[in-house]
């Protein structure tokens, strides 16, 4: 067979496999949809956003300057839309909708492998932890709109340089909206820093870095301290460590007997770089390990799954970036032969 015949042979499987991989994605937008909701949580936000938008500042209680929300970005986003629709429960849905169709959207646009598209596709479709959290008017959806686009140029700037700026900038805003996610983030942003050892990464890196900055500066002004409310309230409550810890371990049997699927997948897409030896997604695997730690150290949360959502679509990322399998086989059976 000719390198015609071949090229031609590899892009009618490509061509197969693009059918399903658009089937999965209305079947997941159509779960999405028929399960949104709105998390009592989601209305501590909107409520330091209507008084802020009624001139009291962006506080839960009007005279008190304390920030009750987790997600500043978040905040800022909701903020943002309620000025110009003046509607908090529908348009934080639509909102969060938006955002997972362009997440899925964007996973597919670069994806390098369409089998490890259709997995991922297939984990975050059975996964309890996705969908539910897909809506509910927290920030997750930001997060895993902004963890997919960050991967993307983390691995980009691995191979130019000058990338590393929006590499920066794109992590900066994911710990922007939740900072606790900075243990994701950082590995890959200092494994970049190492791997360029130039004043040109630091100078960008700084500057990719300077909205956290900047929001720091401002609520320590503000709100007198650097972090939320909750982060006081709920590390500092006279709790032992290993009673943390060891409720952190009951969160996580909980999601292995009621969604194993999230579990599954983050299992799967932490192992699959290290068989497949693509080193440059180690700082990866490093930072979903560190932020599984940091939820049984905190004692996971109240809400199931919650916190395992962003790790879970990291972990998809990497395997529609790494997953080829058996290709002819799987394009075989899609095809009824």
């Amino acid at each position: 067979m000719d390198s015609e015949s071949t090229l031609s042979s590899d892009r009618d499987q490509m061509d197969l496999l693009r059918i399903p991989i658009f089937l999965f994605l209305l079947i997941i937008l159509t779960f999405v949809l028929r399960r949104a909701w709105m998390a009592d949580d989601a209305y501590i936000t909107l409520r330091s956003v209507d008084n802020w938008m009624h001139g009291f500042g962006p506080v839960f209680n009007p005279g008190y300057r304390v920030q009750a929300y987790t997600h500043p970005l978040w905040m800022l986003v909701l903020a943002g839309f309620y000025m110009l629709t003046h509607e908090a429960s529908y348009t934080t849905i639509a909102i969060n909708l938006a955002l997972t169709a362009f997440m899925l959207g964007w996973m597919v646009r670069f994806s390098r492998k369409d089998l490890g598209m259709l997995i991922a596709l297939l984990l975050l479709g059975f996964s309890s932890s996705f969908i539910d959290y897909s809506t509910s008017g927290l920030e997750n959806t930001l997060s895993h709109a902004l963890i997919v686009v960050f991967i993307t140029l983390y691995t980009t700037a691995l191979a130019e340089q000058r990338r590393v700026g929006w590499a920066a900038l794109c992590g900066g805003l994911l710990v922007l909206n939740r900072l606790d996610l900075s243990l994701i983030v950082f590995p890959a942003l200092a494994y970049g820093l190492w791997k360029w050892r130039s004043w040109f990464a630091v100078k960008w890196l700084v500057l990719g870095l300077s909205p956290v900055l900047a929001w720091e500066i401002f609520s320590i002004i503000y709100y007198g301290m650097p972090f939320p409310n909750t982060y006081y309230a709920k590390l500092n409550a006279g709790i032992p460590n290993v009673e943390m810890i060891r409720q952190g371990i009951v969160y996580i049997f909980a999601t292995l007997r009621n969604d194993p699927i999230t579990l599954a997948g983050i299992g799967m897409g932490t192992v699959l770089p290290l068989i497949m030896r693509r080193k440059e997604l180690y700082p990866l695997i490093l930072g979903i390990l560190f932020y599984l730690g940091y939820i049984l150290w905190i004692g996971g949360d109240f809400m199931e799954g919650r916190f395992l959502s962003v790790p879970l679509v990291s972990a998809a990322m990497i395997i529609s970036m790494t997953w080829s399998g058996p290709h002819n086989t799987w394009v075989a059976a899609l095809a009824g032969a």
